[in-house]
């Protein structure tokens, strides 16, 4: 009877898969919660021991899911691998970006494009050397590209420069995330930082993220519905308005662990329904998970 009512926990269960996923020990995770002692997660993970529901509260918040999830949903048995993601990253397969035949776009679009061509290069190129804000250069194209595309979305109405607006939109709102440790350092793209991005920052909307949003989001969801319209366009429409909720870009009551749950149910469903770019950034987030 006890081993059949360890097996009715999941929670028991995802707890242990959730923390190896991330490659933490009992440890671990014991003092990033402040319950206890390593014999205190392994009794939860056993299903010796019933957590309060504010320490599965704190777990799943730790590891980015819902409570909901941690009680209900049986995880997969998989590894975090970071190595295949590090080696294939390109800013791309998250933000896409028009780059249609060029004698098809006006002229403030193609310098415009230019630029952002020169900040895609930079940020692929230091991605070994990760920083928590824009650097000088990639900051001189993004505003000289900003200028451009407004440009000529005002004079010829040129969907595709919105599409790239999203893009630097996208980009500077991520690069606004709280630092790693100290203001203006770089940190090797490796297992390490991105194991302390994911647990520490990446979960977590930072003030000035907060005040982008503020400022910012009524014209991205005006421009979400611009391009929606538009046949050739609406794909980039679904996948952006899918992905802000998935890096947070959404003024809500909800924390930023359901508004990724529900980013990543869109994503998915887009994904199913055919969307290239929702297809890329699954497949790219996949990357890190392996069978063990």
């Amino acid at each position: 009877m006890k081993e059949k009512a360890i097996i009715d926990k999941i929670y028991a269960r995802n707890i242990k898969v959730l923390r190896e996923w991330f490659g933490e020990t009992q440890e671990d995770l014991a003092n990033a919660i402040h319950v206890g002692s390593r014999q205190t997660i392994s009794k939860y993970e056993t299903g010796e021991s019933d957590p309060p529901f504010i320490v599965l509260e704190a777990i799943a918040n730790r590891y980015n899911v819902t409570t909901d999830l941690l009680l209900n949903v049986e995880l997969p048995d998989l590894k975090v691998d970071y190595s295949k993601f590090i080696k294939n990253f390109n800013i791309v397969n998250y933000y896409p970006i028009c780059n249609f035949s060029a004698k098809d776009e006006d002229e403030y679009f193609k310098e415009a494009y230019n630029y952002t061509k020169i900040l895609i290069n930079i940020m692929n190129d230091t991605i070994n050397g990760v920083e928590n804000e824009f650097s000088d250069d990639e900051y001189s194209c993004f505003e000289k590209a900003i200028e451009l595309y407004e440009l000529s979305i005002r004079e010829y109405k040129n969907c595709s420069s919105q599409v790239n607006m999203l893009f630097l939109m996208f980009t500077y709102f991520c690069s606004l995330c709280d630092g790693y440790d100290e203001p203006n350092t770089t940190h090797n793209l490796d297992s390490t930082w991105l194991k302390h991005f994911h647990l520490e920052m990446s979960f977590k909307i930072s003030e000035e993220q907060k005040e982008f949003i503020a400022e910012y989001e009524a014209e991205v969801v005006d421009v979400l519905c611009i391009l929606k319209k538009e046949s050739k366009y609406y794909l980039y429409a679904d996948y952006y308005n899918a992905f802000r909720y998935i890096i947070g870009f959404v003024d809500s009551q909800y924390n930023l662990n359901q508004l990724r749950m529900i980013g990543v149910e869109f994503m998915d469903t887009l994904r199913l329904l055919g969307n290239p770019y929702a297809k890329m950034y699954i497949r790219q987030e996949m990357k890190v998970f392996k069978e063990k």
